[in-house]
């Protein structure tokens, strides 16, 4: 006699799994993509603050006038802009 035995029915496939894989990648990529956003970021604040030069170049006026040119540039000094060349060769030869 044959024994009465019924096949299983096939299980379901879960696609939780594939899913949930993605979706870490994709908060990874996410979070690597800020964290690089955030260092260039930085990078680009990273501007001397007590540097009076730098200052006075911020406070430039954005008028295309003659008069508001010609201020600008007697405003400027450009004496000590090589300053720090000069320190540096002058470390260099020593």
């Amino acid at each position: 006699m044959i024994p009465n035995t019924t096949p299983l029915p096939p299980q379901g496939e879960s696609k939780l799994g594939p899913i949930i894989g993605i979706i870490i990648v994709v908060i990874v990529l996410i979070i690597g993509a800020l964290y690089f956003w955030g260092e260039k970021l930085n990078k680009a604040n990273d501007l001397p603050q007590g540097d009076t030069m730098v200052n006075n170049l911020k406070s430039q006026q954005n008028s295309d006038e003659v008069s508001s040119i010609e201020a600008d540039l007697k405003a400027t000094n450009l004496d000590d802009i090589d300053a720090d060349l000069k320190a540096e060769a002058a470390s260099s030869v020593q």
